[in-house]
Order: C-alpha cells, then sequence, then structure tokens
C-alpha cells in the first residue's frame, strides 16, 4: 500500500525552480474554541503537502488551518517526504496521505489530530 517509488513524489513542472515535492513536517496547532478538540485547545498532527520550499510548505499549512478556525503555532521535523522515508520507517497512512495528495492535486493533508491541554 503507499508510494514505494520516491521519483513518483515529484510533481514536475516546466520550471524547476516551481518544482513541487512533497513535504512531511509535525505541527503544533492551536484553537480559541474548546469544543474543537473535545476540550483541548491544541493538537499535534503530522502534515503531508505539495510545496515548493519549507516556507511554502508552512504557507500553506497556515491557510489550510485558517479555513478551518485554526492557527499553527509550531512546525516541526519538516522535510521532503523522499528524504524522511530514506532515514525513518513511515507509517502507511502517510504514504497513503501522500499518494491522495498526487492524486486529487490537494496542497495540503492532514493525519489524525492528537488533542492535548
Amino acid at each position: 500500500m503507499g508510494t514505494k517509488n520516491p521519483q513518483a513524489l515529484i510533481m514536475n513542472t516546466s520550471n524547476n525552480k516551481y518544482r513541487l515535492e512533497v513535504w512531511i513536517g509535525l505541527a503544533k496547532v492551536n484553537t480559541k474554541s474548546k469544543k474543537v478538540f473535545k476540550n483541548a485547545s491544541n493538537s499535534y498532527v503530522n502534515v503531508i503537502g505539495l510545496a515548493n520550499s519549507k516556507s511554502d510548505f508552512r504557507d500553506r499549512i497556515k491557510e489550510e488551518l485558517l479555513q478551518m478556525n485554526l492557527s499553527l503555532t509550531r512546525l516541526e521535523d519538516v522535510e521532503v517526504f523522499n528524504q524522511r522515508i530514506k532515514s525513518y520507517k513511515v507509517d502507511k497512512a502517510l504514504y497513503k496521505l501522500a499518494d491522495e495528495l498526487l492524486k486529487n492535486g490537494k496542497r495540503i493533508k492532514f493525519s489524525t489530530f492528537h488533542a492535548f491541554e
């Protein structure tokens, strides 16, 4: 299950400057409404996204969270997905999210939100 070919995780464009790659990171997310995360105001979530740089990835996460009435507090362990899978064992669910990105063109996908106070 999931993409095993790292080259499949790159969406080429005519200009390499704007080459989109699949990125991964761990986001700390905040909400003002404790109803969102069942009486908690914070959450951690793995994020997968198509971007052309680390800053582009961060900006796209912020935009997506804003639409969900959430805000990005911190983004950790950001790297190109191809590099992550070379260095670490990655959960199958994250491979599935990467596949979904490439199939449906959505720029950001979140895994399960893990709430904490």
